[in-house]
């Protein structure tokens, strides 16, 4: 992956949980492609550990590596995933919700100003898409 090194953000991607098959990466803008390893990766830590949430909403961070880890690794090769997490009920779905993240991914360690944009940007997209719709391939 070779990005413009001043970019604030890399990519926005959206992100479908369902049990029978996983993780599915819906849409991703702009459309930067990573290595196998780094999909997967964002992919997996998309969802948090658990769905105990105390609302419809849950935020988290987590990181992956750009680069292969070697002795001259430094944190600029690091990329910082902003993440907002939602379910909402769905009783056709085997656990009864479907589970959606949003990941902003940034070579930046901003915390705070990322959660709000990938707040902003999370409910502008809910508001879009129709929920129902959507299909887990």
């Amino acid at each position: 992956m070779k990005t413009d090194s001043n970019l604030w953000i890399i990519r926005l991607s959206s992100y479908i949980f369902d049990n029978s098959t996983g993780q599915t990466h819906l849409h991703s803008y702009p459309n930067i492609h990573f290595n196998k390893d780094q999909e997967e990766s964002i992919s997996l830590l998309a969802f948090p550990e658990s769905s105990v949430i105390s609302s419809d909403k849950s935020y988290f961070y987590f990181f992956v590596l750009r680069e292969e880890i070697n002795s001259t690794k430094n944190k600029e090769s690091d990329l910082y995933c902003y993440t907002i997490f939602k379910q909402w009920k769905d009783e056709k779905m085997e656990r009864g919700y479907k589970q959606m993240s949003i990941v902003l991914i940034s070579k930046m360690y901003t915390i705070n100003l990322f959660q709000s944009l990938v707040e902003i940007i999370s409910q502008q997209y809910f508001s879009d898409i129709s929920l129902e719709k959507i299909k887990v391939k």
